[in-house]
C-alpha cells in the first residue's frame, strides 16, 4: 500500500499522519531525528504516515511496531486526543498535513532511553518531562494537553518546519 504522502501541484504536498502519544511516570516519549537537525534537534512523537486504505489507528499501530519492535505490543489500548492540521514548508514544497494522534500508557514499555528506531537508525527514542515539553519545539503543537487527554484540534500554520 502507498502512503498518503500525495504530490499534488506546483510543490504542493498533503500528508497523512499518525502519532502516539506514550506517557510513563510523568514523561512522555519523544523521537529525536538526526536527519533533520540545523542545531536543534527535530523532536515528535512516535508514529508515520498512514497509507491508503487503512484506518488512523491501524496505521499507528503498524508504526509503533515499525519503531518499537516487540515493546509495541506492552502498549494498552490508545485513546484519540488530537487532530493536528499544520501548514508549513518543508524542502521546497507547502505541506498540508492532517495528524492523528492517540494518547498510550506506556507503564510497561521496557527502557528504551537512547535507543535506535528498529526501522531507522538515525531516530532514537527519548523521555522528557511532561512539565518541560513547552521548552523545545516538539510536534504536535499543543502537546500538553493531549498528554493530559484533553482532545484538541489544532490548526497551525507555519513558514518552515525544521
Amino acid at each position: 500500500m502507498k502512503d498518503l504522502n500525495i504530490l499534488l501541484d506546483d510543490n504542493k504536498r498533503l500528508n497523512v499522519r499518525v502519532g502516539a502519544v506514550i506517557v510513563k511516570e510523568n514523561k512522555v516519549l519523544l523521537t529525536k531525528d538526526g536527519r533533520f537537525s540545523d542545531g536543534r534537534p527535530l523532536l515528535t512523537v512516535p508514529g508515520g504516515r498512514v497509507k491508503f486504505g487503512e484506518s488512523t489507528y491501524e496505521a499507528l499501530k503498524r508504526e509503533l511496531f515499525e519503531e518499537l519492535g516487540e515493546g509495541a505490543v506492552c502498549l494498552n489500548e490508545g485513546v484519540f486526543v488530537c487532530l493536528d492540521e499544520t501548514f508549513f514548508e518543508w524542502q521546497g514544497e507547502d505541506v498540508h498535513e492532517y495528524g492523528f494522534y492517540y494518547l498510550f500508557d506506556g507503564g510497561k514499555l521496557p527502557d528504551i532511553e537512547g535507543k535506535h528506531a528498529c526501522d531507522n537508525a538515525e531516530v532514537t527514542f527519548h523521555w522528557m518531562d511532561v512539565a518541560d515539553i513547552d521548552k523545545y519545539a516538539v510536534y504536535p503543537n499543543q502537546l500538553q494537553r493531549a498528554v493530559a487527554g484533553k482532545f484538541t484540534h489544532i490548526v497551525n500554520k507555519q513558514t518552515e518546519q525544521k
